[in-house]
């Protein structure tokens, strides 16, 4: 399970390369176990999403911000 910390950064990260200038980090969900989020770019308002402990068929990072570049350049 990897860290917030860690997937926010690497969220961020791709994010950026796509061009996308995100805003602060939301968290959705925040337990023991599981640590959810995201954060939506001032931009274009496309979003990113973290989850330490995706279900079965889910994965840890996701969104329209890390698939697609920036429309507003």
């Amino acid at each position: 399970m990897k860290t917030v910390n860690k997937l926010q950064k690497e969220a961020a990260t791709a994010c950026s390369w796509r061009m996308h200038k995100m805003g602060p980090w939301m968290v959705t969900i925040n337990t023991v176990n599981r640590s959810c989020g995201g954060a939506i770019c001032l931009k274009c308002n496309m979003g990113v999403q973290y989850d330490t402990k995706p279900p079965p068929n889910g994965i840890e990072i996701g969104g329209e911000a890390v698939a697609l570049d920036c429309l507003v350049r």
